[in-house]
């Protein structure tokens, strides 16, 4: 399939790196001929792990130019234009209004026009309107919704493996579901079908979701809040029953529907060439799916924190086995050091070489110092800890005395 994207930022160049992947020829265009000159030479403008080696990897397939022209032979069109803010809060949308116009000004034969750009609720029947109105005959196009849900230094795995692919359709199109099937197809996710303004207000609900998450308390009252609105928790509460009957169908909906989309060609212009690579490159890839790869990490901790129980145990047993061995050689338990709680270790006496708990070094120099006055004659400590320094001379000097 033939599959031209507008737009070479963030979305744009990861949505045109894995359709590659899967097997499609695909040409990113952008008015920025740095940004084109840096991409033909194999590098990219931001950093995003993956993305540089997918590139790398289908450049065969994938072309990037400032070119309008290549429009004429794309099947789908994929807009990945940003809309940014404006001052008063509304969305630009002049981006989306230049590409309308190289669309009115290009398109001659039936197109597929795939929204990727984060838009208001209506933008896409609008766009409808205005392409009409500038020219293009309504039977030569389809606006499909079809937004995405990236994160920023995840960006090919998500697009890989996705919780779920939104795609609004216009009420009397039963043909571009095929193609967006077509287009994804090695996929595995379920499809989320819905109106144009359906797409995008799952979008925008997805956003002031996430919004809410990261405001952290704040965004915990206003959660309680709208739980305790009877009137919105109650539909809640329906819509939610709702997803679980979805979520609980939805598996093997999708893996009806991507087998019929992965196994024939779904529109005229889906070569066969490009469906048996997309297949060799679904089964060369090896990321793992989600489940998998949280799995795997669990196991890893799980392992780590058996691996340190059974060591602390393991010193557990030894300090005991020490413990009670001093206590067979002894006799009785060895004095603890008060101040660290730790068995003193035992040194040695000059005079009679015997090894002695350092607690009872006290008693024993007391007697060696009574019998040292009843011989009249000095004893010695040179074996003592720090006996060769100045405090083991003033002992001796006193003592002689």
């Amino acid at each position: 399939m033939n599959i031209c994207i507008i737009g070479a930022g963030y979305v744009g160049l990861t949505t045109a790196a894995v359709l590659a992947e899967l097997g499609h020829e695909v040409h990113c265009i952008d008015h920025d001929e740095q940004k084109i000159r840096l991409l033909n030479d194999g590098k990219i403008p931001f950093y995003e792990p993956g993305l540089e080696e997918l590139i790398t990897k289908n450049s065969n397939y994938l072309t990037f130019s400032g070119r309008w022209d290549y429009i004429k032979r794309a099947a789908v069109i994929v807009i990945c234009v940003g809309t940014p803010p404006r001052p008063d809060g509304s969305t630009d949308l002049r981006y989306i209004e230049a590409v309308l116009d190289h669309l009115a000004a290009t398109v001659e034969s039936y197109k597929t026009i795939v929204t990727k750009s984060t838009v208001p609720p209506g933008t896409n029947e609008w766009m409808r309107t205005e392409l009409i109105g500038k020219g293009t005959a309504p039977h030569l196009f389809r606006i499909v919704s079809n937004p995405e849900f990236l994160r920023e230094g995840s960006a090919v795995y998500d697009m890989f493996h996705p919780d779920k692919i939104v795609v609004g359709l216009e009420p009397d199109d039963d043909r571009s579901l095929a193609v967006i099937q077509g287009m994804y197809a090695g996929i595995n996710a379920p499809y989320v079908t819905t109106s144009l303004t359906g797409a995008e207000l799952i979008k925008y609900a997805a956003n002031a979701f996430l919004a809410m998450k990261r405001m952290g308390e704040k965004g915990r009252e206003l959660a309680v809040s709208l739980y305790h609105w009877e009137r919105v928790a109650s539909e809640l509460l329906e819509v939610w029953e709702q997803a679980k009957e979805f979520e609980s169908t939805a598996a093997l909906t999708t893996e009806l529907q991507t087998e019929e989309a992965f196994g024939q060609p779904v529109s005229p212009q889906t070569d066969p060439k490009e469906t048996e690579r997309s297949k060799k490159n679904t089964a060369a890839r090896t990321m793992p799916p989600k489940t998998e790869k949280a799995n795997v990490k669990n196991e890893k901790r799980k392992k780590k924190r058996a691996a340190s129980l059974a060591d602390d145990q393991q010193s557990a047993k030894q300090k005991e086995a020490r413990a009670s061995q001093t206590e067979s050689a002894k006799g009785a338990p060895a004095p603890r050091n008060v101040q660290t709680g730790r068995h003193s270790k035992p040194f040695t006496i000059a005079s009679g070489n015997r090894q002695m708990p350092g607690s009872a070094t006290k008693t024993h120099l007391n007697r060696k110092r009574a019998q040292a006055k009843h011989d009249d004659k000095p004893f010695a400590i040179a074996s003592l800890p720090g006996a060769n320094g100045p405090s083991s001379a003033r002992k001796a000097a006193s003592l002689k005395k």
